[in-house]
């Protein structure tokens, strides 16, 4: 069978945008980060990209974070 490079050397398996810190789990780092950038009113916080960040952006981020990976 075919080997798979990016895995054979441990690259993050997490395909879930609420993995912020792309460490390939998510866990509070990552729900800290995206709520640091949610405060601060940062792009990255637009998690609906839709070109503002509000109470939709910070819910739909809720709601990838608790699917996990």
């Amino acid at each position: 069978g075919r080997i798979d490079a990016a895995a054979a050397v441990g690259a993050p398996s997490c395909k879930n945008p609420a993995d912020i810190d792309l460490s390939g789990s998510i866990d509070t780092n990552d729900f800290f980060a995206f709520l640091t950038a949610y405060q601060a009113g940062e792009a990255s916080a637009d998690f609906e990209p839709d070109g503002v960040s509000n109470t939709n952006d910070f819910f739909a981020y809720l709601a990838a974070y608790g699917a996990g990976c």
